[in-house]
């Protein structure tokens, strides 16, 4: 049994299937749009994350326990400056990344 919630077969499912305002026609094509849906939010926030934290481009040179650690302060950090610093862009300049990236680097050393 899979852990992870699959859309059904032999239905429609991606959101390209969905244009010209057709309408998910009974309840398992409307749970494979739903599923499309939200798949789609998901990689948007993983590339906001990407973006705004270039070290997740690099995980694969950590330890899978150490990752964990680094993913979970990357949304942490995102929703911190999301709700308190209204003021600063979720996508920034290069050079702000990278000074984030090295602050991050060091942090993971520590942990």
């Amino acid at each position: 049994m899979s852990s992870f919630p699959s859309p059904y077969h032999g239905e429609r499912y991606h959101l390209h299937d969905y244009r010209d305002k057709r309408i998910p026609q009974g309840p398992k094509e409307l749970y494979n749009h739903m599923h499309s849906s939200l798949g789609n939010v998901i990689e948007r926030c993983f590339g906001v994350l990407k973006a705004r934290f270039p070290i997740l481009k690099s995980m694969l040179s950590y330890v899978l326990e150490r990752q964990k650690y680094i993913l979970l302060a990357c949304c942490v950090l995102i929703n911190f400056i999301k709700m308190e610093m209204q003021h600063v862009p979720l996508v920034v300049t290069t050079t702000y990344s990278h000074r984030m990236t090295n602050f991050l680097d060091v942090l993971t050393q520590q942990l």
